[in-house]
């Protein structure tokens, strides 16, 4: 469906360490091998523990969390960023494929979002996936020029 529609790629959510982790990557590795028929990339919304679970969102969860979603097959990850961006290294240096980071909750003004965005380049991740501080922002057009500097120069 995702080709018939013109996809360039297909999003999963994997929950590594959360208690039913199975669920999740059985699901993952289902789309990623359906995918791979049609030449579909397939990006790993990589969430250690699930949202709200048990699981920190460090570093080294994080980078495990996403190393898994990479070893089963998926192209490129999507993930939180660590609350310490100098330890964004410990993802860059343990994950094979393209890392994107989540925008995190709305920020409380569109300069401090382009400023993470450009920070979480610069520590190292590919790009971002940005939501709610695109689309809720004043002009998100403008916004997403905005940020496409910040990643791109």
């Amino acid at each position: 469906m995702a080709a018939r529609l013109g996809a360039d790629a297909v999003v999963c959510m994997a929950f590594p360490g959360k208690d039913d982790e199975e669920v999740s990557l059985r699901k993952l590795v289902a789309l990623i091998d359906e995918a791979e028929e049609i030449g579909m990339p397939v990006i790993a919304e990589s969430i250690p523990g699930g949202w709200g679970g048990p699981v920190p969102w460090d570093a080294k969860n994080i980078a495990l969390a996403a190393r898994i979603c990479v070893e089963v097959g998926a192209d490129a990850i999507k993930t939180p960023a660590p609350e310490n961006l100098a330890e964004m290294k410990l993802l860059v240096d343990n994950c094979e494929a393209p890392i994107f980071i989540l925008g995190g909750p709305k920020k409380d003004s569109e300069d401090e979002v382009v400023k993470y965005a450009a920070d979480v380049v610069a520590a190292g991740a590919n790009g971002i996936a940005f939501g709610r501080n695109t689309w809720l922002a004043q002009d998100p057009t403008e916004m997403t020029r905005r940020l496409a500097k910040a990643v791109h120069g």
